[in-house]
């Protein structure tokens, strides 16, 4: 089995539930499970989660209340968002954000990604997403580059009006 570099290990109130909960409602499969500790390493293609019940030997840092996981949202890529969200729609689950298409900058372009977000029943939010094909879209101009490039082409006219009457050679 491959791992990957990083795997996000969540503490669960209820280890059955969460399993419940991403087996047969997210579609996820179990890569191994350790059930005298509470413990299920799961895959869902090729993103992968571990999840352990809370105990008091565990690596707890905090008091660990709902929603558990403030402030993360953890982005899992897939192959057909669609069918994981209409899955979701069939089981009548939340969403947090309903099904959108979002543009990111990255490092040398624009990437687009149809995603949605939801929680799981301890309250990690899981941002469900596909990449889309970048190469089409194009980001507006911002009023500041548009400003520069009306001076420039004012600049740029005024010049050759100079150089074509004669003054400038």
């Amino acid at each position: 089995m491959h791992f990957n570099k990083t795997i996000p290990e969540l503490s669960v109130f209820d280890i059955k539930k969460s399993k419940k909960f991403y087996i047969d409602r997210l579609g996820a499969k179990i890569e191994y499970e350790r059930p005298e500790d509470k413990f299920v390493f799961l895959s869902l293609e090729g993103n992968q989660l571990m999840l352990e019940e809370i105990h008091a030997d565990g690596w707890n840092i905090g008091n660990l209340t709902y929603p558990l996981g403030q402030g993360i949202n953890i982005s899992l890529e897939v192959t057909d968002v669609d069918s994981i969200y209409q899955r979701i729609k069939e089981h009548s689950i939340s969403l947090y954000r309903d099904m959108t298409v979002s543009h990111y900058a990255g490092a040398n372009e624009m990437i687009e990604q149809k995603e949605f977000l939801l929680q799981d029943p301890n309250g990690y939010l899981l941002r469900f997403n596909r990449v889309g094909d970048s190469s089409h879209y194009r980001p507006p101009t911002p009023p500041y580059v548009r400003n520069r490039i009306r001076r420039f082409n004012n600049l740029s006219f005024c010049l050759n009006r100079l150089v074509q009457f004669g003054q400038i050679y």
